[in-house]
């Protein structure tokens, strides 16, 4: 093990001249244009005195508000410059790897030791000199060179599966267009409402306050909240409430299977609840909707939802709101005959199926990848 302050030294060249370089960033995904990461430029008008960074050397933004940093080297553009309050960096030994360093920077044993590193309470900042102290194992080039090429294959492996991961969700999108074409420009006269036997919003008000919760228990039932409605985690944030409380509230019951929309703060989430999940009540955040299977099926119906809810009108200015079931009710859905939907959703059942095989190899892939770099790094 030895100190990173002998493998590295600070860069600290300055721009003399308004955008002299395009203006960089550095982020969890890497070092990206600021214009592209956030859709416009945030940067001051004035960016005399930014750092300058050349291909191949480091950088990292120095405040974290998680406690995790991320540093990355400059790999696809020759020269930038980035903001004066992140760190510039290079390599100054033949001892280590530049590739070798950027796979020790997103292991454990590097964020557990900038964790004591860092100052600061709510917002972390690491300082260069903090860096410098951080140790890291050093073996010889040739087994930094292995350690490298061994954890690119993973990485490659990894990003295939990933691809045709994403790949699936574009055949489904591909093969709902080509069979219903553009649904917001298409109408047979069809709302929302002719899809549903019924469309149920949460109790508001004085139905279900949170005095009413209580621990969980054996006669207890769940309160499903939009945070955790829309994640496969239902564990988030649980709260519970007595089985006197969940009976005198049975119009609100969801069930596995339920599809229910968030109707506050990020409008327009759906989910289906899944089959293992608890029986229980949903709050005023969530929409619940209970299908006519004569009319629609499921799975068309969660497509074409996603597509036109956008065009949904809403109030309210920082957490904005769907204010009443009726404006949901009376938005145009086309429905087109049950025997397409029943085919389209046939055809996503089968993606579904390849889907859950290539998560299973993405996960086998990461599981192999993390315990690769923790019996490399440790």
């Amino acid at each position: 093990m030895v100190k990173l302050g002998t493998l590295i030294k600070e860069i600290t060249f300055r721009s003399t001249v308004n955008n002299q370089y395009v203006v960089l960033t550095s982020s969890q995904n890497g070092i990206v244009p600021q214009e592209e990461y956030f859709n416009k430029q945030v940067a001051s008008k004035n960016n005399v005195g930014y750092k300058i960074i050349e291909k191949g050397q480091f950088t990292y933004r120095s405040m974290s508000d998680t406690g995790r940093f991320y540093i990355n080297r400059l790999r696809d553009k020759e020269i930038g410059i980035i903001s004066p309050a992140y760190p510039v960096f290079e390599i100054v030994s033949n001892k280590i790897l530049p590739e070798y360093l950027e796979l020790f920077f997103k292991t454990n044993l590097f964020q557990n030791q900038i964790v004591n590193k860092s100052a600061g309470s709510t917002r972390l900042a690491l300082r260069f000199s903090k860096l410098e102290g951080v140790m890291i194992p050093l073996p010889d080039i040739s087994i930094q060179r292995s350690i490298v090429e061994n954890i690119k294959v993973i990485d490659e492996v990894l990003f295939c599966e990933q691809k045709q991961f994403c790949y699936c969700d574009e055949l489904i999108k591909s093969r709902f267009n080509e069979m219903f074409g553009d649904v917001l420009q298409k109408s047979n006269g069809k709302k929302i409402k002719d899809a549903c036997t019924s469309m149920v919003r949460g109790p508001f008000g004085s139905a279900l306050k949170k005095e009413y919760f209580v621990p969980k228990g054996e006669k207890t039932y769940k309160v499903y909240e939009q945070k955790h409605a829309i994640q496969k985690d239902h564990t988030i944030g649980s709260y519970y409430v007595s089985e006197e409380k969940f009976n005198s509230l049975k119009r609100f019951e969801v069930r596995p299977g339920d599809i229910i929309m968030s109707c506050s703060g990020t409008i327009g989430e759906f989910y289906q609840l899944p089959s293992g999940c608890e029986k229980g009540l949903m709050n005023q955040a969530l929409l619940k909707f209970t299908l006519n299977k004569n009319v629609i099926n499921k799975t068309y119906f969660l497509h074409a939802m996603s597509l036109i809810i956008g065009d949904v009108d809403r109030s309210g200015t920082a957490i904005q709101n769907i204010t009443s079931v009726s404006i949901i009710k009376e938005t145009n859905l086309f429905i087109p005959n049950i025997d397409s939907q029943n085919a389209f959703a046939l055809f996503v059942e089968k993606i579904d199926k390849l889907k859950f095989n290539v998560q299973k190899r993405i996960e086998y892939y990461q599981e192999l990848l993390n315990k690769k770099m923790d019996e490399y790094f440790n």
